[in-house]
């Protein structure tokens, strides 16, 4: 499992991921909110509930 911040180039993150075959996921700072996301009902809250998922999965 790799984690990329949001807002940030993924390039890095596929290229470790395709030598390892693992996922990338994005880690979102809270920092934005896209206006995409507010018409799908994404808040902040659920951007941060999404990372405690990934966090509990990396860590299993």
């Amino acid at each position: 499992m790799i984690f990329k911040i949001e807002l940030s180039s993924d390039q890095i993150a596929n290229t470790v991921a395709r030598q390892t075959k693992a996922k990338v996921y994005t880690f979102n700072t809270g920092h934005n909110v896209t206006v995409e996301q507010l018409k799908n009902d994404v808040s902040v809250a659920s951007l941060f509930e999404s990372n405690i998922n990934y966090l509990i999965e990396a860590l299993n």
